[in-house]
């Protein structure tokens, strides 16, 4: 049985829309943008526009690429199990409830421990509608991280047990790039929300701590779900790869290493074949897959440096 964000395609956008309703509509209204009024830890009223900003656009955002890439990876799990031997992966594809529950409740531990603005918390108790709504959301932020993340890494899993069996050719290894795009997927995910966060600095002002906690969780997660889809994939061709050029070598150590012509003429076959397989790659990423992967780890630094300028160029124009 399909989950609810395949069988209906426009799922993702209809909540992600109503979410960035909700949430934009709570905190406009809530009459607490006054610079005497702001909590502890906001310097300007920027700032503290820009968090709100980054609490409307992240949950939308998450929730609508988490539809979209659980559609994508179907689609390629559909490949992957045409791959003989053929495997019916699909029906797995919906992410168990206790994937689920378990990455909210790690997203949520994450927040309170190191993400909530300082003093906060106690600030929290006492109540305040923006300081409610500040916290709540930013608790709610990362539980839409843990879910989604949980959620991509049962899926790359589904991708990981499917490597285990499928057929496989070194040197046509274009079946095999369902494996690679998964991965590149949710690579382009992560990226996405590292964009967003270029928002928390709308004031001109670079604070690391903005940034520093969110790059703690999407670099590794990044480089895990982009590996892990494609790591039996690597593992089989790399055993493949040192099998066959360990044949070679014995061929060629075998070979006679005079330089009459018949000699030379049976052993450089061998140097060359040992040439094709030592160019084997252990991982069915192609060019053009691999120039999309450096530009999506440059799209991050780019923006927030774009983002700097831009903001300066608005304090020089407008004299702040």
């Amino acid at each position: 049985m399909q989950s609810l964000f395949l069988r209906y395609s426009a799922a993702p956008l209809v909540i992600g829309v109503t979410l960035l309703v909700t949430i934009t509509t709570t905190l406009l209204f809530v009459d607490a943008f006054s610079p005497e009024s702001l909590p502890t830890g906001f310097s300007s009223t920027r700032q503290l526009i820009g968090v709100n900003l980054l609490l409307v656009l992240v949950p939308a955002y998450l929730i609508s690429a988490w539809g979209l890439l659980h559609r994508r990876s179907w689609v390629m799990l559909g490949q992957v199990d045409k791959l003989p031997p053929g495997h019916d992966f699909q029906k797995r594809l919906p992410t168990p409830t206790s994937w689920l529950i378990l990455g909210g409740a790690i997203g949520v531990i994450y927040a309170m421990l190191f993400n909530l603005p300082v003093g906060s918390v106690v600030e929290f108790i006492e109540g305040g509608p923006l300081l409610i709504c500040l916290v709540s959301w930013m608790v709610v932020v990362w539980l839409c991280v843990g879910v989604v993340l949980a959620s991509r890494l049962y899926v790359s899993g589904l991708f990981l047990e499917a490597g285990k069996s499928v057929s496989l050719d070194p040197y046509d290894q274009s079946p095999l790039e369902p494996f690679a795009r998964a991965g590149m997927g949710d690579m382009l995910f992560v990226v996405g929300v590292l964009v967003l966060t270029t928002v928390q600095s709308i004031d001109a002002t670079f604070r690391y701590e903005n940034y520093l906690y969110a790059l703690a969780v999407a670099l590794p997660a990044a480089l895990v779900l982009l590996l892990r889809p494609m790591a039996s994939i690597h593992t089989r061709l790399k055993a493949r790869k040192r099998d066959e050029l360990a044949a070679v070598n014995a061929l060629i150590g075998a070979a006679p290493k005079a330089l009459r012509q018949d000699e030379i003429a049976a052993l450089e076959p061998l140097l060359k074949r040992r040439d094709r397989v030592g160019d084997i790659s252990t991982r069915p990423i192609n060019t053009s897959m691999m120039s999309r992967l450096i530009v999506y780890g440059v799209i991050p630094p780019v923006a927030w440096t774009a983002a700097a300028f831009v903001e300066l160029l608005i304090e020089d124009l407008f004299g702040g």
